[in-house]
């Protein structure tokens, strides 16, 4: 790992830790063993740090829900266990990749008002506004009860952002909370669907 690197790493470990108020570019150049001076060379400040150290996090984030997205092709043939997989997808990727954890444990820290929208607009607001659109169109296709498309995601968007909360707390629950998301899809897709 280069230096610019291990800084952007170190950094996101305290800036999770400790909030992005409490860290200082002397205890990031601590962590990364260099002097101060040093880190310097490679960032201006600590607030570009904390830019770079959020962009490549999205940068992951944005690949990862760009990998995952329902295609335009594959929506007649949507069912419980597609959409099931989906959802697993994302709590794994945001309960298990350390990059994201940390940042999402970052953001939900901060006392800056910008860095607590982002993370509402990224880790709620996106994901709920996803499936509206993918509810959209499944009832314009009308293989889905028109009702509300918003409505209809946050009603099937909650339990995942329930668990991924408590999966912070009790990563052991694991299985026992997938299991429950899955039965909850099931129900969910047997609610809302038209018969084919």
């Amino acid at each position: 790992m280069n230096t610019k690197d291990l800084i952007l790493a170190e950094a996101l470990k305290l800036f999770s830790a400790k909030g992005y108020d409490s860290v200082t570019v002397a205890m990031i150049a601590e962590n990364c063993s260099i002097k101060a001076p040093s880190l310097y060379k490679h960032y201006k400040s600590k607030r570009e740090i904390f830019d770079a150290v959020y962009e490549k996090a999205l940068n992951k984030y944005d690949s990862f829900i760009t990998s995952i997205k329902i295609n335009e092709d594959e929506i007649t043939s949507l069912n419980s266990d597609i959409l099931f997989s989906k959802l697993k997808a994302v709590i794994r990727f945001f309960t298990h990749d350390e990059e994201i954890v940390m940042l999402r444990k970052l953001m939900k820290l901060s006392n800056d008002s910008n860095i607590r929208a982002a993370y509402s607009e990224r880790f709620f607001d996106f994901v709920i506004n996803y499936h509206k659109r993918l509810f959209d169109k499944l009832i314009k296709e009308q293989l889905m009860i028109a009702e509300d498309s918003l409505s209809l995601a946050m009603l099937y968007d909650s339990p995942l952002l329930v668990i991924i909360d408590e999966l912070d707390r009790n990563p052991e629950r694991e299985e026992e909370l997938l299991e429950r998301l899955k039965a909850h899809s099931q129900l969910f897709f047997k609610l809302v669907t038209k018969k084919r």
